[in-house]
């Protein structure tokens, strides 16, 4: 029976152990590398490659662009707006204000921040 044991305190590896006896840290060596080698060949049996590679035969790849960024989320942009100093939304509004300029001096957002 594989088990897990929970993480060891010392190191914070996960504690794995096929019986019910506590185990080391699960590193590369030892009893516990043992243990993952099992549970990954069990996983990557024959039947199971077999599933995946008749999975995989039936995906439509042909809109994936490798190069091309993830989406961004809402929970994304959550994240950004949290961390986004206040002045930058001062700034971008003064932008806005201006039309969204391909480029601007520094003279030009001066200005309009004061007639703001």
């Amino acid at each position: 029976m594989i088990k897990n044991t929970g993480e060891h305190e010392r190191t914070g590896y996960p504690e794995i152990t096929d019986d019910h006896e506590r185990a080391g840290p699960a590193t590369p060596s030892g009893n516990a590398r043992k243990t993952r080698l099992r549970i990954g060949s069990a996983l990557l049996s024959k039947q199971s490659c077999e599933r995946i590679a008749a999975y995989l035969d039936g995906v439509d790849l042909s809109g994936f662009d490798p190069k091309a960024p993830p989406p961004k989320t809402s929970a994304f942009w959550d994240i950004v707006l949290i961390n986004a100093a206040p002045e930058a939304a001062e700034l971008a509004d003064v932008i806005e204000e201006l039309g969204n300029p391909d480029a601007l001096t520094i003279a030009q957002l001066a200005a309009a921040a004061i007639a703001g």
